[in-house]
């Protein structure tokens, strides 16, 4: 699977935060001489392999003070109503006194970290994430130290959305010695849906028992817009006449798994009078 253009979005809003850090921390008293932060205006879109997304924040920094800067650290958290999603540290590194010294802070966000229960909820509802990027340094042979942190929201849209079966555009096909039951089933998708697999599955049951089953797996390709996905259902012509007869509704229940989360939806849908 691959970080979609929501996700470049996310490092870029996470870089941005982190040039501010640093800014800020160059105005902190650290030392009792210049501190200057030289960050280039082009940082560089983040790296994408597989499941892992790379920034990195350039930087010159520097220390007009009598002591070194020790363990100058960046850090990124992301998190969504308390709960931490993605965290992670660039290696601690030195700022020299007396000379520029040219620095390169990494971060790696990895989709695969986040719970899976958390990921239910990014997979298939709207909702707000927290990031937080925020600057450690010591000085002074680490009798002082300062912390700086800086926040903010980033609006998240599901995976998939706006589900919908379409109960009224329910038709019978004569198949033979059987009957298809086709049910159009629509969903939207994101951009970081794009290029994965959706599975599918389905059952139609009556108070008693399961009638009949059907399954689809479908590949999200680049194109916007709605997904439709036809479900087919194949029962006999004996039990599709006896369905019409008894005039009994029937529950359909869906299952729609992405990326090992599922969500689930039920309708109620009658067969009487179709032909």
């Amino acid at each position: 699977m691959r970080w979609s253009l929501l996700g470049v979005r996310l490092a870029i809003v996470a870089v941005n935060l982190a040039i501010v850090a640093i800014i800020v921390l160059s105005v902190l008293p650290l030392v009792n001489g210049q501190l200057t932060v030289d960050i280039p205006e082009d940082v560089g879109e983040p790296v994408m392999e597989g499941d892992i997304m790379t920034m990195s924040v350039p930087v010159e920094i520097y220390n007009g003070g009598y002591f070194d800067i020790k363990d100058l650290q960046l850090h990124l958290r992301v998190s969504e109503g308390g709960r931490l999603l993605m965290e992670d540290f660039s290696e601690p590194v030195d700022v020299m006194a007396g000379k520029v010294n040219k620095l390169d802070l990494s971060l790696e966000l990895d989709i695969n970290d986040v719970p899976e229960e958390v990921f239910r909820t990014l997979a298939f509802n709207s909702t707000t994430l927290d990031l937080e990027v925020g600057i450690d340094a010591g000085y002074s042979l680490g009798l002082v130290k300062a912390s700086v942190s800086t926040f903010q929201e980033m609006e998240w849209e599901p995976l998939v959305s706006d589900l919908a079966l379409s109960t009224t555009g329910i038709q019978a096909v004569d198949n033979g010695t059987n009957v298809d039951i086709l049910v159009p089933l629509f969903f939207q998708t994101s951009e970081f849906a794009r290029g994965k697999t959706v599975d599918i599955g389905a059952q139609l049951s009556n108070s008693t028992a399961v009638i009949t089953t059907t399954s689809e797996r479908v590949s999200i390709g680049n194109v916007q817009g709605p997904v439709l996905v036809e479900l087919r259902f194949v029962m006999t012509q004996e039990a599709f006449l006896s369905l019409q007869a008894n005039q009994e509704p029937l529950d359909l229940g869906v299952d729609l798994t992405l990326m090992g989360a599922t969500v689930h939806v039920d309708r109620v849908i009658d067969l009487g009078g179709m032909t």
